[in-house]
């Protein structure tokens, strides 16, 4: 997470919709897909969820103005 806050970027989400489906059913919460914390619940209790490469998408947070 820290990577993500370096570099102006916001987690969206992660691209398998096999393990996107058991997550809502898990954390229904509509926020909750975008929670990096509760996904690491979800493969703590998943161990198998991310077997082979992370696939995720990241966007650019705009910039403050200095």
């Amino acid at each position: 997470m820290n990577f993500l806050a370096e570099n102006n970027l916001e987690f969206c989400c992660f691209d398998n919709s096999l393990s996107i489906e058991k997550f809502k059913l898990r954390f229904p919460e509509e926020a909750a897909a975008t929670d990096l914390g509760l996904w690491h619940v979800f493969e703590t209790e998943n161990p198998d969820t991310f077997l082979e490469m992370y696939q995720f998408q990241v966007m650019s947070l705009p910039r403050l103005a200095a």
